[in-house]
């Protein structure tokens, strides 16, 4: 088992770099299926959705437009609740499809905070696809449209997730060792 060490903390791979393409191939599947004909504004929460953001869109083939926003909402190994919009949106979203790019969802406050202030712009449609899921941690009532992978409430780095801004550039996800 391959172990790798961020800051002073051990991870052991938790989802491998093979694991991780064969979904991107499943989830750029249903975007062309569902989105086909319309368009879509593929909207990339930075700065953790980075690679599975642009990983997925090797594999679409429809026609669509790509956009960021960048938020800060962790500290160290928790999410914080506090949710900061270092970036906003700069592309017309009104009457759009959009479908908003993240690379985890646990509690459900920061996807929570940035679907109501997209909903503002009045997008056609608005679904969200989330790299990484953690059920067991919402506190929200929001499930995300699509996930990549349903993960247990734990700490993840690699493949965009960092610990402390260090770790994304691992090709595959990783859990923190206890």
């Amino acid at each position: 088992m391959k172990i790798i060490k961020v800051h002073n903390k051990q991870f052991q791979v938790h989802i491998t770099k093979e694991q991780v393409d064969n979904r991107i191939i499943e989830l750029a599947e249903i975007i062309n299926k569902t989105y086909s004909g319309k368009n879509p504004l593929l909207l990339s929460i930075l700065s953790g959705s980075f690679m599975f953001t642009s990983d997925l869109m090797k594999k679409i083939t429809i026609d669509c437009e790509l956009t960021f926003m960048r938020i800060k909402s962790y500290a160290g190994l928790k999410s914080g609740g506090d949710v900061k919009i270092l970036m906003g949106v700069s592309e017309e979203i009104n009457d759009r499809h959009v479908l908003v790019i993240e690379d985890i969802i646990d509690t459900g406050n920061t996807i929570q905070q940035i679907f109501h202030q997209v909903k503002k712009y009045n997008p056609k449609d608005l679904k969200v696809m989330s790299f990484l899921f953690k059920p067991e941690a919402m506190k929200t009532d929001y499930k995300p449209d699509y996930v990549g992978f349903e993960v247990e409430n734990k700490f993840f780095v690699g493949y965009g997730l960092d610990y402390d801004g260090h770790g994304r550039n691992h090709p595959g996800v990783y859990i923190l060792s206890e």
